[in-house]
């Protein structure tokens, strides 16, 4: 474990900069917040980078932790005013997660769900959580919000690690739609 106290630590930039989708792209991290999301992401067996917590969550956070047997290495105790400070919820969720994005081979892209041009991202995430209670693997976002966007987690309570998520454009899927024509 370790204590964080200021806003200005290169840790805590580095998750505000997460707020951004163009630096979500590039660093393939996302934020996820409050314990029942970062729990499902968990159980779904998303990488988890670091969790940024209160004292006031260091029982839950550990109890989490050895559910999963994860290194406690992994766990920043912060301050209320930093965790405000890093999450993008109006009310403070007391523990903060940063998750690294999967990745998925889109010729393993198969059957699933198609999301165009989705914008609302807690529409998108609505769609996401009702896709993964069907159990509905796989889903392509054409021309829509940014899937991994703390809004998107959140709207779909975590699900979003329980589906692959694939981001194409209309002739991207248009090719993948051809060249499975072609195998049948």
């Amino acid at each position: 474990m370790k204590y964080i106290t200021s806003l200005i630590n290169p840790e805590i930039k580095s998750i505000v900069k997460l707020h951004n989708a163009k630096e979500r792209r590039e660093t393939n991290k996302c934020i996820f917040q409050g314990i029942r999301t970062i729990e499902t992401a968990l159980e779904s067996g998303l990488e988890l980078d670091k969790i940024y917590i209160t004292q006031d969550n260091l029982k839950n956070t550990i109890n989490l932790f050895n559910k999963f047997n994860l290194s406690e290495k992994l766990i920043r105790i912060v301050s209320d005013h930093i965790i405000n400070k890093i999450s993008t919820l109006k009310t403070n969720p007391g523990l903060v997660a940063i998750f690294y994005n999967k990745k998925f081979d889109i010729n393993k892209l198969n059957e699933g769900l198609v999301l165009a041009q989705i914008m609302d991202p807690g529409n998108m995430g609505t769609l996401i959580r009702t896709a993964a209670s069907c159990n509905i693997k796989s889903i392509v976002i054409v021309e829509g919000t940014d899937p991994w966007s703390t809004k998107v987690i959140q709207a779909s309570a975590g699900t979003i690690a329980l589906v692959n998520i694939f981001e194409l454009s209309w002739s991207e899927l248009l090719k993948i739609k051809e060249k499975n024509n072609s195998k049948k």
